[in-house]
């Protein structure tokens, strides 16, 4: 077995890209997208109330988050990773830890910016951060 040859097929970068088209998102696709996560999916899940009260309940959040993916670049582990010290509302700036853990500024869209301000309003009340990290503190 060790002495056959392997006939190894290479795909052209045009088929790797016409194979992949389908699964990113264009232009218009970025908004459709981040609509349906803050309106659409409660709509379709209005029947299951498990599932349309969660999502109540986390819409603003889950839409920040994918705002913010779409409108930065950034990866999913990036984004979880983030602080709010590391978010800089005024010039719509968040530091993250990069591959290689390095430290980069990286710009986010107005998109963003808005839906983490509508966040952030709700955030205190509806999450109770605080009250969280003091419960993580005493089990600890």
């Amino acid at each position: 077995m060790a002495k056959m040859d392997l006939n190894v097929v290479e795909e052209s970068q045009e088929t790797i890209a016409n194979r992949i088209d389908g699964k990113i998102l264009r232009e218009d696709d970025f908004e459709s997208f981040r609509l349906f996560v803050a309106l659409d999916y409660g709509k379709i899940n209005k029947e299951n109330k498990h599932i349309f009260n969660f999502h109540q309940f986390n819409r603003e959040r889950d839409t920040a988050i994918v705002s913010l993916i779409l409108g930065s670049g950034l990866r999913l582990s990036e984004v979880a990773g983030i602080n709010l010290e590391d978010l800089d509302m005024n010039k719509a700036l968040v530091s993250v830890i990069r591959k290689g853990n390095k430290e980069q500024y990286v710009y986010f869209s107005k998109q963003a910016l808005l839906d983490l301000e509508n966040y952030l309003q709700i955030r205190e009340s509806k999450y109770k951060p605080e009250a969280f990290c003091l419960l993580l503190l005493y089990r600890s």
